[in-house]
């Protein structure tokens, strides 16, 4: 599958996935995209552009598009969001020390002295999947945890 996004005037991105052996006779699948979008909007309007993570335009939208889906808990939030996954702080904890040098010194100070957890966070990942748990039990209980 390959993402393609295009933005209008007002900036927004939209995005589209197409799947590799997607083909229109005689038509590239930016070509393709072109004419559905024009449907929308003048075609003169959007820019199209194959998603590359190596694009910080790209890159930016994504982050933003993240800190709307997954706005910064607070440690309250975050630890009561985890519970409906039923992950308690003792649990963390545990984690955490069973977690070599430097990792373990750097989580610590960071679960216990973070101001506000992130959802892209790696540390949230890597508890996540010691776990057992998935990115969407964890979107979801992150949704329940910020009221989004």
């Amino acid at each position: 599958m390959k993402v393609y996004a295009w933005t209008g005037p007002d900036g927004r991105m939209v995005t589209a996935t197409i799947p590799e052996n997607f083909r229109v006779p005689g038509e590239s699948a930016t070509d393709y995209l072109r004419r559905m979008a024009a449907r929308v909007v003048p075609v003169a309007d959007y820019e199209i552009l194959e998603l590359d993570e190596a694009n910080e335009r790209v890159r930016a939208e994504e982050q933003a598009h993240a800190l709307v889906q997954f706005p910064p808990l607070t440690p309250i939030d975050f630890k009561l969001g985890m519970l409906t996954l039923n992950i308690t702080p003792d649990q963390i904890d545990d984690i955490i020390e069973k977690m070599p040098e430097p990792d373990r010194t750097i989580a610590k100070i960071y679960w216990t002295s973070a101001r506000k957890f992130l959802r892209d966070d790696p540390l949230i990942e890597e508890i996540a999947a010691i776990m057992g748990k998935t990115s969407d039990e964890i979107d979801a209980a992150w949704r329940y945890a910020s009221g989004t």
